[in-house]
């Protein structure tokens, strides 16, 4: 018996790339994942299940072609709405109670926002930092977590974009 597990995210590289600085290699990779994951409310239950049992080879073929079919008609329209950095910022800094729903939404999340927000050149971006510090502090995240946020984008916010 064999089970498999479906699911879609995305990463964007310039987000992805601005953390590693920020964490390092080895403790960044442990905690992160993904950026942003399908809702899973998008998924048919009647044509595809997220975690399917296969006993025989015949049962895995018939997963990989509902996954195929999947991509075709709602996975890839996902991929390439979220490619671009202007919607990943609506998402994660004007639309954080619908981010919860599409993100493990750990502290990484924030962090994301906050790159999203430098990289995008927000005018708001010390709004969006109290935003998103409220947001650790009302998860009990306190300690070395509240200063690396802290120290990353007071730091970010003197650089320029160039």
């Amino acid at each position: 018996m064999a089970y498999v597990k479906f699911f879609t995210g995305i990463r964007h590289d310039l987000v992805e790339l601005n953390l590693v600085n920020t964490f390092g290699l080895a403790e960044y990779f442990n905690k992160s994942s993904y950026t942003l994951l399908l809702n899973s409310k998008d998924l048919d239950p009647e044509r595809f299940y997220t975690f399917l049992p296969c006993k025989h080879l015949s049962e895995m073929t018939t997963i990989g072609d509902m996954a195929l079919d999947f991509m075709d008609y709602k996975g890839f329209d996902f991929l390439n709405h979220y490619k671009h950095l202007s919607n990943l910022d609506r998402l994660f800094n004007d639309l954080p109670s619908k981010l919860s729903k599409w993100t493990n939404h750990n502290y990484l999340t924030v962090f994301r926002a906050m790159a999203i927000a430098k990289l995008k050149n927000r005018s708001d971006y010390d709004r969006l930092f109290q935003m998103h510090r409220v947001y650790l502090e009302s998860r009990g995240l306190t300690g070395p977590i509240i200063e690396k946020f802290d120290t990353t984008f007071a730091h970010l916010k003197k650089l320029s974009l160039n």
